[in-house]
């Protein structure tokens, strides 16, 4: 009797691993960790920032037309609330297999440029080093980001 449960727990143990490992191996953008490749990572990220950046253009349209176009109040509106969101959905990709400390800093970085661009919502307007998100541009552009905050 206790070889027949042995045998059904071993059974039911080597069909659950058979399962976990046909979960999601059809792909080629995870490494065995669950790491996303470099290359896709960069892919999905650069349409994220394009889907972005075609927002922002479209609000800033709606914007411009009742505002100057210095009025830090739109970017605060139409810009920062798109960051916010892509910084979300950028994270949500997961640790890329290869960079993985470089993009780290470069979401931090974007973390850093919403809490500046809170604290003094001229940095959405400003340029060079002044811009809010600076340091995350040149981070993200030296890994190969180069959609993002483009706008």
């Amino acid at each position: 009797m206790c070889g027949r449960n042995v045998k059904a727990v071993a059974g039911a143990l080597l069909a659950l691993a058979c399962f976990l490992s046909a979960c999601g191996g059809g792909g080629d953008s995870t490494d065995a960790t669950g790491s996303i490749a470099k290359a896709q990572l960069l892919k999905k990220g650069n349409v994220i920032c394009d889907k972005g950046n075609e927002e922002i253009h479209a609000n800033e349209e709606r914007f411009l037309s009742e505002h100057r176009d210095d009025d830090y109040r739109g970017a605060m509106e139409d810009v920062l609330p798109v960051r916010i969101k892509e910084l979300r959905l950028l994270r949500a990709l997961g640790l890329p297999a290869e960079g993985a400390e470089q993009w780290g800093a470069m979401l931090d970085a974007m973390e850093e440029g919403i809490r500046r661009a809170k604290q003094d919502p001229h940095s959405l307007l400003a340029g060079g080093s002044d811009y809010a998100f600076a340091r995350a541009y040149r981070v993200g552009l030296a890994y190969g980001l180069r959609k993002c905050w483009l706008a």
